[in-house]
């Protein structure tokens, strides 16, 4: 994936742009769709206070932290810790592509 900022604390994509991982950023994760944090519309974080883990913000290490608004299911991983480019990561089983 190219145009990745993968300055520590700033986000990863700029806003409005999707990318599918191709191995680069998360190995092991091919084929999961990135967003910028800021460009994520209708969900909400999760209040399972086990996947919001983090120093500064979320580190997204403990599973998807973000659920759908309309109907609960978890559908990605908002990661925004000092320590990480910032992104939110979909997941596959929960999302699709438009």
């Amino acid at each position: 994936m190219s145009n990745l900022n993968d300055r520590m604390g700033e986000s990863l994509l700029p806003q409005g742009m999707v990318a599918e991982e191709d191995g680069s950023y998360f190995q092991g994760r091919e084929g999961i769709y990135l967003s910028s944090a800021d460009s994520v519309v209708n969900v909400e974080i999760t209040s399972d206070e086990k996947r919001l883990n983090g120093c500064c913000g979320l580190d997204g290490c403990d599973g998807p932290n973000l659920k759908c608004k309309n109907c609960g299911v978890y559908v990605a991983t908002k990661m925004t810790d000092c320590w990480m480019p910032h992104c939110v990561a979909f997941e596959p089983e929960a999302t699709e592509p438009k």
